[in-house]
């Protein structure tokens, strides 16, 4: 592990790692983060020295079309590591890797593919926002965006956290690879609108789907029961119940 007071994101500095042959489990953590990104190409906001935002060197040992169950393992262990330090709240999981607290985005994550060097198995670079002590967000985010501090009430430290967080991902990562069913079936007691109606966006195509949630298939992608059956899909924006009544 190694950590920076200031980067322009940790993501770029694991893949750059990886291209030196970073091993397994290399972690890269940053006080601050000045182009953090986010999924679909946004950006990710993070006050310094009062959040965690770091990326994790991953060379997992699965077949490719199981790379997606990544996502779901990471979730699941980043989401549980929080729930530690939240009691009596609990977090929940907006698939497919966004962690919520009292229905707002208190953690984000990007995974991005790294090929590496010619003589290394391709890898995956994981990267996590999450939103610890921090006290406010810019208005435009101030409906959607939480922290723990916020819903607890209590400075979390920060190092705790991330030890936290670290043991979680090597745990799930490890089942990922071992036994998918325990997995997906710890994500989905977690999952927003399980057996409930979503939206689900594809922006790249301007188009998009309607239909009822029902669980992951062994590739961590999204069963939707739709007026047309049920399909699977492992990409895409989810807007729930909620907010398609409002």
């Amino acid at each position: 592990m190694q950590a920076f007071d200031v980067v322009d994101s940790t993501n770029t500095v694991a893949a750059e790692w990886i291209e030196r042959g970073a091993p397994h489990g290399t972690v890269v953590v940053a006080d601050y983060q000045k182009q953090g990104r986010g999924r679909l190409g946004r950006t990710w906001l993070a006050r310094a020295g009062l959040n965690l935002t770091f990326s994790v060197v991953l060379r997992p040992e699965m077949p490719f079309d199981r790379i997606g169950l990544l996502t779901i393992a990471a979730c699941l262990g980043a989401s549980k590591a929080v729930d530690r330090f939240v009691s009596p709240l609990r977090t929940s999981v907006k698939w497919p890797n966004d962690i919520y607290l009292n229905g707002k985005k208190t953690c984000g994550m990007l995974l991005e593919a790294s090929w590496g060097t010619p003589d290394r198995n391709p890898a995956i670079v994981l990267g996590i926002g999450m939103n610890v002590n921090q006290e406010d967000f810019p208005a435009e985010l101030e409906e959607r965006a939480t922290s723990i501090l916020l819903e607890t009430g209590r400075i979390t430290p920060r190092a705790e956290l991330l030890a936290a967080v670290l043991g979680e991902l090597e745990t799930a990562i490890a089942g990922a690879s071992t036994d998918d069913e325990i997995l997906r079936r710890d994500y989905v007691k977690r999952m927003m609108s399980f057996e409930e109606r979503i939206r689900l966006r594809f922006a790249h195509i301007g188009s998009e789907v309607t239909g009822i949630v029902r669980g992951l298939d062994r590739s961590g992608g999204l069963i939707l029961e739709t007026d047309a059956g049920r399909h699977v899909f492992h990409a895409g924006e989810v807007t729930h119940a909620a907010q398609l009544e409002g």
